[in-house]
């Protein structure tokens, strides 16, 4: 049996929960928007796997969890693969929100704030994880919250297992209606005396991201290079740089 241990299940000062409670929200984004998945990457991860350690994937057991898993679609699609064992999802937000998958798979999805300290357990003590994955969600907690947050995720790191993961490199601001609020988009609904959401709360370009904020860790390029292996509300059609120029995500892993 799966137990989340944590004193904050919920991300209650995150701008991310307090947007969703407005009353008044006109736009669903975010968590209680994305449900995204990719069938393509979720065979590739058992190809990688088969390859790295040497087996059939017929024969791997890969425990796997996906951090702010949002609609949870994507964990529960590696959940279904023959080459998984243990799979969760994590959010501080959806859970709060009624999401299909997560009122139906009760054994998969748990709330937990991922900007602190949290515990996955099971009889045998902290569950370590083969792959650990985690899109569009890094930027979202503020600069302060990212040493917990690489952390606690490390450490339920299997001794050769993986994470892999992207992160937006561009501002997400929203009203108190849910629209997008960033002053260089120039939008005509947008209105400075409604309340502000800053939601990507930690910008950085890649190289801020690889060398100082991750250097501590073993990053590594991030093995699925086909941009149709993306994944993330907005990876899916995203890359480095997007069509309009603007940075897109940064894709990377990390190596225990």
């Amino acid at each position: 049996m799966i137990e989340v241990k944590t004193q904050y299940p919920f991300a209650v000062e995150s701008p991310d929960f307090l947007s969703q409670q407005q009353e008044n929200l006109k736009l669903s984004f975010s968590a209680a928007a994305d449900n995204t998945t990719n069938l393509k990457l979720v065979r590739k991860i058992g190809e990688y796997f088969s390859e790295k350690r040497k087996k059939p994937i017929s024969e791997l057991r890969l425990n796997c969890l996906d951090l702010g898993c949002a609609g949870g679609q994507f964990i529960l699609d590696l959940a279904n693969q023959e080459f998984t064992d243990v799979c969760v999802g994590l959010d501080g937000v959806a859970g709060s929100l009624g999401r299909y998958n997560w009122l139906t798979k009760k054994d998969i999805f748990f709330n937990a704030d991922l900007s602190k300290e949290y515990e996955i357990l099971n009889e045998k003590g902290v569950l370590k994880f083969d792959l650990i994955t985690s899109w569009e969600v890094i930027e979202h907690l503020h600069v302060s919250e990212l040493d917990t947050f690489f952390k606690t995720m490390h450490k339920h790191l299997a001794p050769d297992g993986i994470f892999i993961g992207s992160i937006a490199m561009f501002s997400d601001t929203r009203d108190a209606n849910g629209y997008v609020a960033d002053f260089h988009l120039h939008r005509h609904h947008y209105d400075p005396t409604t309340e502000q959401f800053v939601l990507h709360q930690s910008v950085f370009d890649e190289k801020t991201w690889r060398d100082e904020i991750l250097k501590e860790y073993r990053v590594e390029e991030y093995p699925f290079k086909d941009s149709s292996c993306g994944c993330g509300y907005l990876a899916l059609n995203d890359h480095t740089t997007s069509p309009t120029g603007r940075p897109g995500s940064y894709y990377l892993m990390i190596e225990k």
